[in-house]
């Protein structure tokens, strides 16, 4: 086969462009560093090249979310260890106003005390990441989880009963957070300790017990119990009726005698009416005038509205530390 001299030159030209474009790929790699720039010069490279970014780009987000757990169970850890301290000097507040001692002025003094450890932990429910986001407030985190009730006794959860959760590698989630419903709301009713408390328009001297507990698998203990009193207007004798919430249908409608220093017992537990003695005088059965209540209840501890009696020194001090 014979080839002409302009086969030849065009032969020679198509060469050395092949070779100027192979140039031009390799200057291209060195320069931008990447041996594959577009999807046609390595297909299969290209293929893994790809899977490989996302695997980083994952893991890379995988270092984020370990940080940002670490960091979020640090905060929860350091506020609840805050809350315990603020728990155990209340505690210790409690332990000195049971000091005989005290006068009224003491114990207004521990109860400003105590109430400003209340507003304490009120803070620390309410605790914010660095995002601005409630750390108790389940996945709400945008609305702050506790309130003062309207009432001005207790608080009102607002956030949810979901926990915030976070991937940190492939297969495994873990929590980041708590709801505020599991970590202060969480004590069982019949895992505390009932309180009697007063009513604040309450006359006389009297005192109502603390409460004895008599039968914890009482299907009525959680309830909260209010005793009324009041004088019977023919003979004059005091009595009595109890309501609860929720309702216990064991409840008589019907007002009993009530005797001093008799028990009164309700749901499992009972309590009787204290009187000044030792050497101090001695009150009347009367003393429990008409329209005194007590009530124990059972938010965290237990209250009895108490009789119509005005509170004395002891009674006060108790219905300050249950506030």
């Amino acid at each position: 086969m014979r080839i002409s001299s302009s086969q030849y030159f065009n032969l020679n030209v198509s060469s050395m462009s092949d070779q100027q474009s192979v140039l031009s790929t390799m200057y291209q790699q060195i320069s931008s560093g990447k041996r594959i720039m577009t999807a046609s010069d390595d297909p299969l490279g290209a293929a893994q090249a790809v899977s490989l970014t996302m695997k980083s780009g994952a893991l890379a987000q995988y270092s984020t979310n370990q940080t940002q757990a670490l960091s979020l169970l640090q905060q929860e850890d350091s506020t609840l260890s805050n809350v315990s301290g603020v728990l155990q000097s209340i505690q210790t507040q409690l332990v000195h106003a049971g000091d005989g001692s005290l006068n009224d002025s003491n114990r207004q003094a521990l109860a400003t005390t105590i109430a400003g450890y209340r507003d304490q932990l009120m803070s620390l429910a309410n605790t914010t990441d660095g995002n601005g986001n409630y750390i108790f407030s389940g996945l709400k985190g945008g609305t702050q989880p506790f309130t003062n009730d309207a009432s001005g006794v207790g608080t009102v959860y607002s956030g949810d009963y979901g926990q915030r959760s976070m991937q940190i590698s492939d297969g495994r989630t873990i929590a980041v957070g708590d709801n505020g419903a599991s970590i202060f709301q969480s004590v069982s009713p019949s895992e505390s300790s009932p309180v009697t408390s007063a009513a604040d328009t309450n006359t006389g001297s009297a005192t109502i017990s603390t409460v004895s507990t008599t039968d914890r698998g009482d299907t009525n203990f959680s309830s909260t119990y209010t005793i009324q009193f009041s004088t019977s207007a023919t003979d004059g004798s005091t009595r009595y009726v109890g309501t609860a919430d929720p309702p216990d249908s064991s409840l008589s409608t019907t007002p009993s005698a009530y005797t001093a220093g008799t028990a009164i017992s309700f749901g499992g537990q009972k309590v009787t009416d204290q009187r000044q003695a030792g050497g101090r005088r001695q009150l009347p059965d009367r003393a429990i005038d008409e329209g005194q209540q007590t009530t124990f209840s059972r938010r965290s501890t237990i209250s009895w509205p108490r009789s119509n009696s005005r509170p004395d020194r002891r009674a006060r001090k108790r219905r300050s530390t249950t506030r």
